[in-house]
């Protein structure tokens, strides 16, 4: 299944939908088996989530605009270097990437090119968090 997980992940996906639906896993113990094949990826390899439905493998990988990234790990490392809690730092960098993230897929303009600029920007930027924290059912800071 490895394999197949790197080569030919929609085809297992659709074999994965198949056997679902087929109701033969009364005891859920496929999400069970496949959440171990994180660990079984080549070195430097990851292995992704594969088709819809619950995520395959381990957490949610955000993908933000670079910019953005750049300054949330900028930020991160700032907190870090003035002793702040790790943990919190890194559930904050969470959030603003998964906002960053966000935006990309919606197809709207990064944080960074709306933060320091004219005051439509900002707005926009503000509007399209209500917007993020609507579709994502839940707030944060």
């Amino acid at each position: 299944m490895t394999s197949r997980f790197l080569n030919d992940p929609d085809s297992l996906a659709g074999d994965i939908a198949d056997y679902w639906a087929s109701g033969e896993d009364d005891q859920n113990r496929l999400n069970s088996a496949l959440s171990h094949f994180r660990r079984l990826a080549s070195e430097g390899q990851e292995l992704q989530a594969v088709g819809p439905g619950p995520r395959l493998m381990g957490r949610r990988i955000h993908d933000p605009y670079p910019d953005d990234a750049r300054v949330i790990d900028d930020l991160v490392n700032e907190e870090l270097s003035k002793l702040r809690p790790a943990s919190i730092s890194r559930k904050n960098a969470s959030s603003q990437r998964k906002f960053s993230d966000w935006l990309k897929r919606e197809g709207r303009g990064s944080i960074v090119s709306r933060l320091t600029g004219s005051d439509e920007q900002q707005q926009s930027l503000q509007d399209d968090f209500r917007a993020f924290t609507k579709a994502e059912g839940k707030k944060w800071s």
